[in-house]
């Protein structure tokens, strides 16, 4: 568990695109995955304790409790083949 990027990104949806080629032999795939972008609430949700603790405190420093639209820049290739 990569306790960095849990902090930094939390609970994000990824988008994979590419090719799938299913043959009687086997299958390949060539594409790419990326992030689309985070909406960061600073109400309380089911975040653990320190989170949560993390979260309110934001709030309470920004002070205005409107939502952050987080961008997560670029994409990742991705390949992989097998047979079945």
């Amino acid at each position: 568990k990569d306790l960095n990027s849990e902090f930094l990104v939390g609970r994000i949806n990824l988008t994979l695109k590419g090719q799938l080629v299913v043959e009687k032999d086997g299958y390949s795939f060539e594409g790419e995955m990326g992030a689309q972008p985070d909406i960061w609430k600073l109400d309380s949700q089911d975040r653990d304790f320190f989170k949560e603790k993390l979260t309110r405190a934001a709030k309470w420093l920004l002070g205005d409790g409107a939502d952050y639209k987080i961008h997560i820049v670029g994409t990742r290739k991705i390949s992989d083949s097998g047979n079945y």
